[in-house]
């Protein structure tokens, strides 16, 4: 028979839950994950069609807590920025993969931390500035990943990019800048 108090009603599942909670936390477990990509693509399909609401909504709650937001992000920096350079790392390596390896297509070096990717027809800043609002490094990554890796674009090292840039050629002599080049793959 179904409850007519509602408090009553609340009170029973809080003791089911109190007194069977393993059992229900598994059978909640088990259907997340045979409904992993239902739940995924129904919080996009949510998110997409309420970008407004979520947004005034979080600008709220992050005025109306922003003390507690801004003693967090002191308190955690160090973890803030670990996390950061984790996911800046994986978005490389993407789009690294995407454009043929995290190698330089020049030369071959193969250091992570001297690659990047260039424009193959010599435009990367009027590029820059038209699709990143002035930004460049992690944003034009993004730019790639959500464009789907446009052709035009190769990974290389920094000195072959900036031998390129100023002088317009590579003293490896494997590259050079070219109008019609597309990807390096």
């Amino acid at each position: 028979m179904p409850y007519k108090d509602p408090e009553k009603k609340r009170a029973n599942q809080r003791s089911y839950y109190q007194a069977n909670k393993e059992q229900v936390l598994a059978r909640q477990r088990g259907y997340n994950e045979t409904h992993r990509e239902h739940r995924l693509a129904r919080g996009r399909a949510y998110a997409q069609t309420h970008k407004e609401e979520r947004r005034v909504n979080g600008q709220v709650y992050y005025q109306a807590h922003k003390d507690k937001w801004v003693a967090w992000g002191r308190a955690n920096s160090q973890h803030r920025k670990e996390q950061r350079r984790e996911r800046v790392a994986r978005l490389k390596g993407q789009v690294f993969d995407a454009y043929g390896g995290a190698f330089c297509y020049c030369c071959g070096a193969s250091h992570l931390e001297f690659l990047s990717v260039d424009h193959s027809d010599g435009k990367g800043a009027e590029h820059r500035r038209k699709v990143t609002k002035g930004g460049a490094g992690v944003a034009i990554y993004r730019w790639l990943r959500d464009q789907g890796y446009p052709p035009g674009f190769r990974v290389l090292c920094m000195n072959c990019n900036c031998a390129l840039a100023w002088f317009g050629y590579c003293p490896h002599g494997n590259v050079q800048v070219e109008p019609s080049q597309g990807p390096q793959h």
